[in-house]
């Protein structure tokens, strides 16, 4: 109980370990991925300044600031509203200026960082003053006016510059009598869309995403192996415990035997009687052949190892009607069911008896007397299959990947109620595969068990 007890509070602190170790990698992993942004953003910023503080892009910005402020003068003058001002400033018959932006945008295309990214300047606010009065051509509540670049409006955009001008102008009146002055105050800013950002920085902490996760992984599987073996180790110490109580009460019976056998023969009047001697004799052959049987029997565990076996041809048709003949059970009834096509399969018919006989005495042991045993064939998938079905108590799921495994037998609290070592099924698995055979199991808790062995055949 302590055992299992402890075992949990590894298991536990090992759960806690893991997911602190999670938490530290996530938080590490996150700050990373703040700075791995930031860096971007700095680059591309960097970038698009190289492109855009060129003398080409400053002339471009003052060629526009002239059409404005010359623009501007006709809507003072009342000769053009806000509509057509913006209509005419955003069209361009400007060769030059055209020139200018198409190659700003070829320069922004071909450099490696800036390739996938949009640009553009605008005019967020422009207010005019004229003759001491202050009128808005484009309000921030307004949609900005793009002269460069293409408009967009996403929630991945970056700010890469802002900042304000005045345009001051002065010209003649038209009626001569003087000159008008005129300012131009302009709120301008410039944008980058950014939409591609989470995967250039993903691309970029590839690497370490990926350590992070085979950081994790690693200790999971380290701890997965540690408990695995601790686990084997602890079950092997219950199976040798196991064995050696039922190896003990296996021999106890023979033994004490013996020595009552041997203790009566020392006795004068048993001596004097030839005829008692000979049963005590004949009784201690009996118990000396039992404990040889046993002792052979574990042997024989010891020393199974694969290697090659004769294998001939045999008509297993006859093989097992023939079998099925010399089979006794007396305390069980036995049916089979075996069609009469012959087959022919390459075995070794020792091996083959050994592994048949082991299961026939397997549901013997562990089936009530008066149930049925019964031992069908068939073939299924071009293999020959013998099944060998109980009416015995059946094999509790969990204990059913275990059942061929040495020395192993169901848990049944130190009771005896049914001799063995735990060694018949290991035998017989063991004999299969020299075979080159398949010894598999079906079975249900309380619904019996069904061994079923497959020879390949054709």
């Amino acid at each position: 109980m302590k055992v299992e007890r402890k075992i949990k509070w590894l298991i536990a602190s090992c759960v806690v370990i893991v997911g602190t170790l999670s938490f530290i990698q996530y938080a590490l992993v996150l700050n990373t991925y703040k700075l791995t942004k930031e860096k971007y953003y700095t680059e591309i910023r960097s970038e698009i300044a190289k492109l855009i503080n060129r003398p080409s892009v400053a002339v471009l910005e003052e060629k526009t600031q002239e059409n404005l402020k010359h623009l501007a003068r006709l809507f003072v003058l009342q000769q053009i509203d806000k509509t057509t001002l913006f209509a005419r400033l955003n069209k361009s018959d400007n060769t030059e200026m055209d020139s200018l932006k198409q190659q700003l945008f070829q320069d922004i295309q071909s450099n490696k960082i800036l390739k996938d990214l949009k640009y553009k300047a605008q005019y967020d606010e422009i207010l005019i003053t004229f003759n001491g009065k202050t009128d808005t051509l484009l309000s921030t509540r307004e949609a900005p006016f793009v002269f460069l670049g293409s408009p967009f409006q996403t929630p991945n955009t970056l700010l890469i510059g802002n900042g304000s001008n005045t345009i001051v102008d002065s010209f003649a009146k038209a009626d001569g009598s003087g000159s008008s002055a005129m300012k131009l105050q302009i709120q301008r800013a410039q944008y980058l869309e950014v939409s591609t950002w989470k995967a250039e920085v993903w691309k970029r902490m590839a690497g370490i995403y990926l350590l992070a996760f085979l950081m994790i992984v690693a200790v999971i599987i380290l701890y997965y192996l540690v408990f695995s073996a601790m686990f084997r180790q602890k079950r092997l110490a219950e199976i040798k415990t196991d064995f050696a109580n039922n190896i003990t009460h296996e021999l106890k019976t023979p033994l004490s035997s013996v020595g009552l056998i041997l203790k009566s023969l020392e006795r004068e009047e048993v001596r004097s009687n030839p005829q008692l001697t000979d049963e005590l004799l004949a009784s201690l052959n009996r118990q000396h052949f039992k404990i040889q049987k046993l002792v052979d029997f574990v042997l024989e565990t010891a020393l199974t190892s694969p290697h090659e076996v004769k294998k001939i041809s045999v008509d297993i048709t006859s093989y097992l009607q023939d079998y099925v003949k010399e089979l006794r059970t007396e305390n069980h009834q036995f049916t089979s069911s075996i069609p009469p096509e012959k087959h022919n399969v390459l075995i070794n018919l020792e091996i083959l008896d050994k592994i048949l006989n082991n299961l026939i005495e397997n549901a013997l042991k562990y089936s009530q007397e008066g149930t049925v045993i019964s031992l069908k064939s068939k073939v299924l998938h071009r293999k020959y299959r013998i099944e060998i079905t109980d009416e015995g108590p059946g094999i509790p799921l969990a204990y059913q990947p275990f059942i061929f495994d040495k020395f192993f037998r169901i848990p049944t609290h130190n009771q005896h109620d049914v001799k063995g070592l735990g060694l018949g099924l290991y035998l017989s698995k063991q004999a299969a595969n020299l075979i080159g055979a398949e010894l598999i199991m079906e079975s249900r808790s309380g619904a019996g068990s069904t061994f079923i062995l497959e020879i390949k055949y054709g």
